[in-house]
């Protein structure tokens, strides 16, 4: 629906002394001199010709009770009759002055607005008072001699908000010419709030000024009534610029740049990128912003903006001042991004976008150490998450030594991700949280964790070498044997009541081996046909990981009584043997043993690999279980 607008005109009226007029001067608008009838006109006051060109649908006056409202009265209405003389009154013989009550002031206003409405010689400015007047205001403030007056005149001007109305939009000029200096101050702070905060439909349009101090200068002695606007928009400019800043919200600043529509189109793009936080939009829009903001645009008026814009840049995202955008790895941009976000107290963002900085640091370490290389990352990004986890419970539960400043980052940050990320999806999703926490120990949460990753950011940077090695499966123990032979013994049908009948053979010594009970429970027990090739090749890298491979012979046995379940195993075990010549693969039988042939049967891993990799956290604890010498 298009709402009706109307003009309101806002006018300031200043003192003078008893009897004596303001001085008659000529003005002039754009160039144009003020005329009525054809006729160049003299008049004390900017109003006059203001009122003529403006043609305002409401006026508001503001004053003091020592403001000269007879005289102004009497320009407007060419009378001196009994309003006129109550005016007098008023100003000079009712002893009101900057003492006066307030109770007093809003009455003695509504016998002046009273007295002004009466006034119906308007057609003389505009054919449009022909068949209507404007609808007339007057408020009177205090002198504004200290913060209780100030703080009085500032409730006195809100009462503005209470002439307008919901279903009509409102268009403000300012004659700021006369009166205290202090009230076109305040008229742009009231209506400054009137147009951002309330429901109100308001716009700016013209702050006029009657400068008659340069008539003396000027041909005709003709006193100019500039339209400072300008200032005005300069102000609301430098807001938007302020609210992007601290909010991130360019939307007010769009307003200043559609002259320049390169500007315009490469700050819109970035904004709606950072409202969605789609980063690589993020990343695009940034460079693209970069730029062109170190250079001027002449089709803006407003010269500074993308001055101002770049500074913002600078000062919310670079950490070098030396370094454009495009030199930023893509974890620095979103770390840097992140911080942006919790700046602005968009907590949200910048937890989601910090989650998403801990997978970039994470997942490379992850791979890397599973020599996974660096393609299809996106695929190993859980798994990381997962294992970064399990690294802190680790941590947490390590009395050995103490923990390095990097172990303690990793330690607070992890033992609490699954927390952070339930927060992140309660944003997300707009879930509630079901916990007794309130709002407040959420908000604390998330800024602990913006410390916790701002610290783990840091240590990542400096210690990056020391950092990845936390992702390598656990190294194998040092440990002192007596034999030169070994037998690592796989029990799949319950655990052997007798390990003393594996120590020799042949006139041979061995050091025998077992799966200690986490181990046993987490790669033997509970196999069924849709996990066992899961758990066979997770048995497979763990006797690989924790295998002595400094023995002559090394013999794996093993006994499983399903033969379906056996060959899956036989088949990933066979890639222990495979290529070494002195480890052996066994199957224990009854009281015996006996050497096993080659299956030759290969399992691709490659179409298992995705699901086998999104296991990894289940089995990471066993992993690092070491192999228990029983017999040596």
């Amino acid at each position: 629906m298009i709402m009706e607008r109307k003009r309101i005109l806002i006018l300031t009226l200043g003192t003078g002394p008893k009897d004596i007029n303001y001085k008659m001067t000529q003005y002039s608008m754009e160039g144009v001199l003020y005329k009525r009838g054809g006729v160049a006109k003299e008049t004390p006051f900017v109003a006059e010709p203001v009122i003529y060109n403006y043609k305002p649908d409401m006026i508001i006056f503001l004053g003091t009770v020592k403001s000269v409202w007879h005289q102004f009265y009497s320009a407007l209405t060419d009378r001196l009759d009994e309003n006129y003389h109550r005016l007098v009154d008023i100003e000079y013989n009712n002893g009101y002055g900057y003492k006066t009550e307030s109770k007093d002031l809003k009455s003695i206003g509504e016998e002046i607005t009273g007295i002004y409405k009466k006034i119906s010689s308007w057609e003389k400015y505009s054919e449009k008072y022909n068949d209507t007047v404007p609808d007339v205001h007057v408020l009177l403030t205090k002198y504004g001699i200290d913060g209780n007056e100030l703080k009085e005149n500032y409730g006195i001007l809100k009462c503005i908000e209470k002439f307008l109305e919901e279903d009509k939009s409102y268009e403000v000029a300012f004659d700021i010419t006369h009166s205290f200096r202090s009230l076109p101050i305040y008229n742009l702070v009231i209506f400054n709030y009137i147009k951002n905060v309330t429901k109100h439909d308001i716009i700016i349009s013209h702050v006029y000024y009657g400068n008659m101090d340069a008539r003396h200068e000027l041909v005709g002695n003709v006193a100019p009534i500039v339209d400072l606007k300008d200032l005005v928009d300069v102000l609301d400019l430098t807001n938007g610029v302020t609210e992007f800043k601290n909010s991130g919200n360019a939307e007010s600043l769009l307003d200043y740049t559609k002259e320049d529509k390169e500007l315009s189109d490469r700050l819109r793009d970035f904004d709606l990128a950072t409202q969605l936080n789609d980063f690589l939009n993020i990343k695009q829009s940034l460079n693209k912003l970069e730029e062109i903001t170190e250079t001027q645009s002449v089709e803006n008026r407003y010269t500074g903006v993308r001055e101002m814009i770049s500074t913002v840049l600078q000062e919310k995202f670079k950490k070098d001042d030396e370094k454009s955008f495009s030199d930023y790895s893509d974890i620095d941009l979103k770390f840097m991004l992140m911080e942006w976000f919790f700046n602005q107290n968009r907590m949200g963002l910048g937890l989601a976008t910090g989650l998403e900085v801990l997978r970039d640091i994470n997942t490379p370490a992850f791979m890397a150490a599973r020599g996974k290389g660096t393609q299809n990352e996106r695929g190993y990004r859980e798994n990381a998450e997962n294992y970064f986890i399990v690294i802190a419970e680790v941590l947490s539960k390590r009395t050995s030594k103490p923990l390095s400043i990097l172990e303690q980052t990793v330690c607070s940050l992890g033992t609490k991700l699954k927390r952070y990320k339930e927060i992140r999806n309660m944003f997300a999703h707009s879930l509630s949280d079901q916990s007794d926490r309130t709002i407040n120990d959420i908000r604390e949460e998330v800024l602990t964790f913006e410390k916790d990753i701002i610290k783990l950011k840091s240590v990542y940077d400096s210690n990056r070498e020391v950092y990845n090695a936390l992702f390598e499966i656990s190294k194998k123990p040092k440990v002192e044997k007596r034999n030169n032979n070994c037998r690592i013994i796989l029990e799949f049908n319950g655990k052997c009541d007798d390990y003393g009948r594996f120590q020799s053979s042949k006139k041979k010594q061995y050091d025998v081996y077992c799966m200690s009970d986490k181990a046993y429970s987490n790669f033997i027990s509970r196999i069924d046909k849709n996990n066992a090739i899961e758990k066979a090749y997770f048995l497979t890298e763990y006797v690989k990981k924790q295998m002595q491979i400094d023995y002559d012979e090394i013999q794996i046995m093993y006994n499983c009584k399903d033969p379906e379940k056996e060959v899956i195993f036989r088949i990933f075990l066979e890639q222990i043997v495979n290529d070494n010549d002195k480890i052996k693969l066994y199957q224990i039988t009854g009281d015996g043993y006996s050497e096993c042939g080659k299956i030759g049967v290969h399992i691709s891993i490659d179409e298992h690999e995705k699901e086998l990799v999104s296991k990894e956290k289940v089995y990471a604890e066993a992993m690092q279980e070491p192999l228990q010498l029983v017999i040596k």
